[in-house]
């Protein structure tokens, strides 16, 4: 039989009756810590909200001049996104339906309240991983200066900035330097910006259907801003605050929203500041570099600036050399590439619009005079088609004696102050044998070596390489070393009305004047 517990006073109870107790015991203990952990939670937050004066916030909004982008001596030679990205507006600046759209997407009664509600900053605390689906507009504000909380103790330093916030600056302000920043799309932040961008007009013209649509975008209801249903989304709710009417409404949902946008401009987000050096191709690269480590908005917002490994007088003096060379032989496309012992691009240059990427010249006929080195085609682990920088890359492999390193366009990133807070270190490594390494070597200098365009000596430097053309007849190019660089270079023949041009000898005649230029400038 089973045994029956006793109380203190001596009475049986049955097991059922202790459960029920303990229950009952439990329930208040749990409510008890909650109400500890929310008492906690407040003083946290006073006494972050008591020392904010140590918690940086940049406030205001500024123009923005770009990401700008350096060769490796300090010489600018780009921009990135110079266009105007962000253009502070007053609240009195934009369209007042504007505003009526913006607070009924966000927060209806954003700026009649008075009071600061603490449950939604406790609850982000509590789980600030968690998505938080309708985020207060001086939220929206502080995490897009500061970036989302990913922590409990970030999110309640950003719930005591909102606190801060809100007892010390009116809440016009707070939505004035939103919608002053707010990324937009089309490469803008703010609605001034976004509003030329989008519908070549002021924020201050904006008729009801464009300003729903902007709405729309703060939102998220449709990320790419090319569709309508945002827009009416946004009419809807116009409607039911009673800030338009059913016939406008009815209208403006009728519009088709191509009637409202101009068509996406299209700025290019790289301004080139030394026209003519064919910069293009290697600035594409960077940019995408850049994004891909450090975000789209740092970028955007000229937060940071780019060290490159760019030489720029080599840059220019090859471009003036393959200028001359177009001019005199017509040639279609020319482009080369110039690594240096690290593998640093130091030039990287084409003509006509293909990007040195996708500029591609069929490997096999690269590799034919390689085949006795089996190993040497392995390492290499070329697709079908290769570009110059590959094969820039495969003689960098052999100057270096086997060993490898990543190719590098991007030496540090900054901040604006000039702080350093990325820097590419160069990590060699061994791929190549040393008996293969050696035969490559003699077999490179032998062929530079037999009078076409030049022997195995420029002004005392000492050159290996070899020239090729297609079984066509119509593509030449040039892969070899000095002790210094290594290039890469192909020739398109495929406009010239010339019969049978001697392509390898151009080739090889074009690396010369490379190769003698860059050991005069860099």
């Amino acid at each position: 039989m089973a045994e029956r517990s006793t109380n203190e006073q001596g009475f049986r109870q049955s097991p059922g009756q202790a459960v029920g107790e303990n229950k009952a015991t439990k329930a208040p203990a749990f409510w008890l810590s909650l109400y500890f952990l929310l008492i906690l939670a407040i003083l946290g937050i006073g006494f972050l909200v008591r020392t904010m004066g140590v918690t940086p916030l940049v406030f205001s909004a500024d123009f923005d001049g770009g990401t700008v982008v350096y060769d490796r001596f300090g010489t600018e030679i780009a921009q990135f996104h110079p266009e105007d990205n962000m253009v502070p507006v007053t609240l009195e600046g934009m369209s007042p339906i504007l505003v009526d759209a913006v607070l009924v997407a966000l927060d209806a009664q954003y700026l009649e309240r008075t009071r600061i509600e603490p449950w939604p900053l406790f609850a982000i605390v509590l789980t600030p991983t968690s998505p938080n689906t309708s985020p207060t507009i001086t939220q929206r504000f502080v995490r897009l200066v500061n970036g989302s909380a990913a922590t409990r103790v970030a999110a309640l330093r950003e719930a005591a900035i909102v606190v801060h916030l809100e007892r010390t600056v009116p809440r016009a302000a707070l939505l004035e330097q939103y919608l002053s920043q707010v990324p937009l799309g089309r490469s803008t932040l703010g609605v001034e910006a976004a509003s030329l961008a989008w519908y070549g007009r002021s924020a201050s013209d904006l008729e009801i259907g464009q300003a729903a649509h902007m709405a729309s975008l703060m939102v998220g209801v449709e990320a790419k801003g090319e569709s309508p249903a945002g827009r009416d989304q946004i009419l809807a709710l116009l409607y039911e605050a009673g800030l338009i009417t059913r016939d406008e409404l009815v209208v403006q949902r009728t519009v088709p929203l191509g009637n409202l946008l101009i068509s996406n401009p299209n700025e290019a987000a790289v301004r080139t500041l030394a026209p003519g050096a064919g910069l293009e191709p290697f600035l594409e690269e960077i940019y995408g570099q850049v994004v891909e480590r450090n975000g789209y908005e740092p970028v955007l917002r000229g937060q940071i600036e780019v060290a490159s490994t760019l030489d720029l007088e080599a840059q220019q003096a090859i471009a003036a050399i393959v200028a001359q060379v177009v001019e005199e032989s017509g040639v279609a496309e020319i482009v080369v590439v110039v690594l240096d012992d690290r593998n640093h691009v130091r030039v990287m240059y084409q003509t006509g619009h293909s990007l040195v990427e996708q500029a591609r010249i069929e490997s096999a006929e690269v590799l034919k005079p390689f085949r006795r080195w089996e190993s040497f085609g392995e390492t290499l682990k070329w697709s079908n088609q290769i570009t110059a920088l590959e094969l820039a890359q495969a003689h960098a492999l052999v100057g270096g004696d086997g060993r490898s390193y990543e190719t590098q366009v991007v030496l540090a990133i900054r901040d604006t102050d000039g702080n350093e807070f990325e820097r590419v270190y160069d990590q060699g490594s061994v791929s190549l044998d040393a008996g293969t390494v050696r035969q490559v070597k003699e077999y490179l200098t032998e062929c530079v070596g037999r009078g076409l365009g030049f022997g195995a000596h420029l002004d005392e430097v000492v050159v290996a390489g070899c020239p090729g053309a297609n079984s066509a007849g119509d593509l030449a190019w040039f892969g070899g070393f000095s002790a210094r660089f290594s290039v890469g270079l192909w020739m398109n023949f495929a406009a010239l009305n010339a019969s049978d041009p001697d392509g390898e000898a151009a080739a090889a005649r074009l690396a010369g004047e490379v190769l003698r230029a860059l050991h005069r400038y860099g």
